[in-house]
């Protein structure tokens, strides 16, 4: 009489399997935290930019229809438009911020910049100077901020 093969998995086998189950699927879930993490990440680095390209896109708009101005290496004064309208820029507390004779409340065009610092490029002399007071505009303004994360950004603004 022949015995019948038995059917089916031992004990030690489906141990085993599981095993192997529980191991591939704690890779998988770390693998998966990994990836979230990596997008939020990348979410604030693209928030972060996307408000240094915005505050850049406000003060090039102002500076294009610039009058006068004056300025110093940490605040920037412009008058624009008619009637004329007074615009500053400066900074403090960790911002840029941006003030209006039309609102004298300060408005936070960028958080976290470290240091500000403006040149600005003498029509005649092609000079760069700290300081700004003729009432014509010079030929250039260049900014330069450093962030709280450690980049320093330099922008240079033509002027009409």
């Amino acid at each position: 009489m022949k015995r019948a093969r038995p059917c089916g998995f031992t004990l030690v086998e489906v141990l085993v399997a599981l095993v192997l189950l529980a191991l591939a699927g704690g890779i998988a879930y770390s693998g998966l935290g990994a990836v979230v993490d990596a997008r939020t990440r990348l979410g604030e680095e693209a928030r972060k930019w996307r408000a240094v390209s915005d505050a850049f896109s406000v003060l090039e708009q102002a500076l294009r229809g610039a009058r006068q101005g004056a300025g110093d290496p940490t605040a920037l004064e412009i008058v624009r438009g008619v009637p004329a309208e007074r615009i500053g820029y400066r900074w403090r507390a960790g911002r840029l911020e941006q003030l209006s004779s039309a609102d004298p409340r300060p408005v936070a065009l960028l958080a976290g910049v470290s240091a500000m610092e403006l040149r600005f490029l003498d029509r005649g002399t092609r000079q760069w100077l700290a300081q700004w007071r003729a009432p014509a505009l010079p030929a250039a303004i260049e900014l330069t901020l450093r962030l709280d994360s450690g980049e320093t950004l330099h922008r240079m603004f033509a002027l009409p």
